[in-house]
C-alpha cells in the first residue's frame, strides 16, 4: 500500500511542478495546486492560505469546496487553529465531536474531521493548508500522509511566489520606464498631469483618482485633473488646508498615506468623498526641494488593502511625477515669458501677430466674423509727466484688469504700444464688437484712479477703434490699419469714445463735401 501512495505522491508533486512552470497567473496556479492536493487526499474541501508577514495575517488564496467569493478572507496570526499553526509551526488533526467549539473560517456542519498543515520553507511558515473530511468518516491514513506532501508543496509554492514577485517587479519597472517616456514626450503641463494620473490608475489598478496642484502664494490647492468620478466632482476645484482634514494628514507624511476603509478615518468626512462613494484611497504628497507641488490620489469604491508593492511603486511614480511637473511648469513659464508683456502680464505684440494670423485663417475656413479693437489711454503723457512712470505703470496695469473683466476668456488681449492695447474678438461681428468696446470704455470711465483729477476732464479715459473681418477687409494688415485709424478718429472727435470704420468713412465723405 505504501509504495502505491508514494507513487501517487510523486505524481502529485510532478503535476504541481508542471502547474507552477506552465501557468503565468500565480493565483490561477494556486487554484490548480489546491485541486491537485484535494484529488491526492481524496477530500471535497481544501483551502490554501498564504502568510502576509507585514500585516501579521494569513489570506485565503485558493479553495476547493467553497465559493470563490470567499477568497481574500483573512485570519490574524495566533487566532484559531489556522493562526496558531503559523506561530507554533505545528499541524493540527482533529476529529470533530462538538462542532460549536471549533474556530475555523468557512465552517461546515458536516465536517467530520480536519487537518491543518503549516507550509514551511527554511524554518519559516509561508502558508497553511486546511483539509477537511465532509463525509461521516474521519480522515484516513493516506490523507494524513499529506503532511509529507505539504513540505514539498511549500517549496514549490514559495518558488512560484518568488518568481511571480520578480516578474511583477520587472513589469512595474517596465511600466515606470514607459511612463517616463510618455512624460518626456508630453509638451504641456496639462498633458503631463493627464499622463501621471492615467499611469497611477494603471499601475495600482484603481478605478478613480485625481491630482491637485498647490499654489504657495494663495495657500490653496486646485484640482488639475481627475478620472473615474461623476461630473459633480470637478465642481469643488479649489480648497484650502483644513485643520484635521485629509490633505493635512497627507502633507504630514513623506510617504503615501493608505486608508483601507474611509469610514475608519474621521478626516474622510467631506461631502465630496461621501457623494462619490469613495471607500478607500492612497495619496502621496508631491514635493520638490522641500516645497509642496501637489498631491496625487488613487481611489477605490470598495474597502481595499493596498499591498506593500503597490505602495512602493506608487511612491516611485510620485517621485517621477514631481520631476515631470516641475520641468513642464518651468517650460510653460519660459514659453509664457516669451509671449507675455513683462509689465502688464497680457500678450505681447509678437504673439498678437501670430494669433491674429491663426484666427483669420480659422474665420475664413468656417466663414465666421472676427473683430479687432484698439484702445489708447487719453492724455497719458500728461499723467506720466506729472506723476512719474511708476504711477503711470500702475494705471496701465489697472486698465488691463478692467479690459480683461470686460472681455471673454477666448478673446486675446495684447499690448500694442506704450499705452495702446489691441483685442482680438473671434466669432464676433461689428455690432457685437462695438458693444464690447463701449463696455470697456464705460468701465474705465467709472473706475477710480489715483490723481485722476489732474487729467483733462478730471477723469482717466480711453479712446477705442473697431474694425471687422470680412465686412471691412479680408487682409490682415489692412484690418489692423483700419482699426488704428478708427481709434485715431475717436481721438480727433474729443476722446473717450468708440469709432468704427463706418464713422471714418462718414467723416471722409463730410470732408469731401466741404471741399
Amino acid at each position: 500500500m505504501v509504495p502505491l501512495e508514494n507513487a501517487q505522491r510523486v505524481r502529485a508533486l510532478k503535476r504541481i511542478a508542471r502547474i507552477v512552470r506552465s501557468l503565468p497567473n500565480f493565483d490561477q496556479a494556486l487554484g490548480e495546486i489546491v485541486n491537485t492536493i484535494a484529488e491526492f487526499a481524496e477530500v471535497d474541501f481544501c483551502a490554501l492560505y498564504l502568510v502576509d508577514a507585514d500585516r501579521r495575517e494569513i489570506v485565503l488564496k485558493a479553495a476547493k469546496g467553497v465559493s470563490k467569493k470567499n477568497l481574500g478572507r483573512k485570519v490574524k496570526l495566533g487566532e484559531g487553529f489556522l493562526g496558531k499553526a503559523v506561530e507554533t509551526k505545528e499541524s493540527f488533526l482533529e476529529e470533530v465531536k462538538e462542532p460549536s467549539i471549533y474556530d475555523l473560517p468557512l465552517w461546515q456542519r458536516k465536517t467530520s474531521s480536519f487537518l491543518i498543515l503549516p507550509l514551511i520553507v527554511d524554518g519559516r511558515v509561508v502558508g497553511v493548508l486546511d483539509i477537511r473530511s465532509l463525509s461521516p468518516k474521519p480522515l484516513t491514513q493516506k490523507q494524513i500522509l499529506s503532511t509529507i506532501l505539504a513540505n514539498e508543496i511549500a517549496v514549490l509554492i514559495q518558488g512560484a511566489k518568488l518568481f511571480n514577485e520578480t516578474r511583477e517587479s520587472l513589469q512595474e519597472h517596465q511600466v515606470l520606464y514607459e511612463i517616463g517616456l510618455l512624460l518626456t514626450s508630453a509638451r504641456e503641463t496639462k498633458d503631463v498631469l493627464s499622463v501621471i494620473l492615467e499611469s497611477a490608475l494603471r499601475v495600482i489598478n484603481a478605478p478613480a483618482g485625481s491630482l491637485a496642484l498647490y499654489d504657495e502664494k494663495k495657500e490653496e490647492f486646485s484640482l488639475a485633473v481627475s478620472l473615474g468620478f461623476s461630473p459633480h466632482f470637478a465642481k469643488k476645484s479649489k480648497w484650502k488646508l483644513r485643520k484635521g482634514g485629509l490633505t493635512g494628514q497627507i502633507l504630514a507624511r513623506n510617504s503615501p498615506l493608505v486608508i483601507s476603509d474611509v469610514t475608519q478615518n474621521q478626516a474622510c468626512d467631506n461631502p465630496v468623498m461621501i457623494r462619490e462613494s469613495i471607500k478607500s484611497l492612497m495619496a502621496v504628497p508631491l514635493r520638490w526641494e522641500g516645497k509642496t507641488v501637489g498631491v496625487l490620489f488613487v481611489d477605490d469604491f470598495m474597502p481595499r488593502d493596498f499591498t506593500s508593492d503597490e505602495v512602493s511603486v506608487f511612491s516611485l511614480l510620485a517621485n517621477q511625477a514631481t520631476i515631470a511637473i516641475m520641468k513642464a511648469q518651468l517650460l510653460d513659464k519660459t514659453q509664457r515669458l516669451a509671449i507675455t508683456d513683462g509689465l502688464t502680464g497680457i500678450f505681447n505684440y509678437r504673439y498678437f501677430q501670430e494669433r491674429l494670423e491663426e484666427e483669420l485663417k480659422r474665420a475664413e475656413r468656417y466663414s465666421h466674423p472676427l473683430s479687432l479693437i484698439i484702445a489708447d489711454i487719453d492724455n497719458f503723457k500728461n499723467y506720466n509727466d506729472r506723476h512719474g512712470h511708476l504711477q503711470g505703470n500702475f494705471i496701465l496695469k489697472k486698465i488691463v484688469g478692467t479690459i480683461r473683466r470686460a472681455t471673454r476668456e477666448v478673446d486675446i488681449v495684447a499690448r500694442y504700444g506704450g499705452e495702446e492695447f489691441i483685442i482680438i474678438l473671434p466669432e464676433t461681428d461689428g455690432a457685437d464688437a462695438l458693444q464690447v468696446a463701449q463696455k470697456i470704455r464705460q468701465a474705465v470711465e467709472k473706475t477710480a484712479f489715483p490723481h485722476e483729477e489732474t487729467q483733462p476732464g478730471k477723469k482717466i479715459t480711453i479712446s477705442l477703434g473697431v474694425a471687422t473681418y470680412p465686412d471691412d477687409t479680408r487682409d490682415k494688415k489692412e484690418l489692423i490699419d483700419k482699426t488704428d485709424k478708427a481709434m485715431y478718429l475717436s481721438k480727433k472727435q474729443g476722446k473717450n469714445r468708440v469709432s468704427t470704420l463706418k464713422d471714418l468713412l462718414r467723416g471722409n465723405e463730410k470732408m469731401v463735401s466741404n471741399n
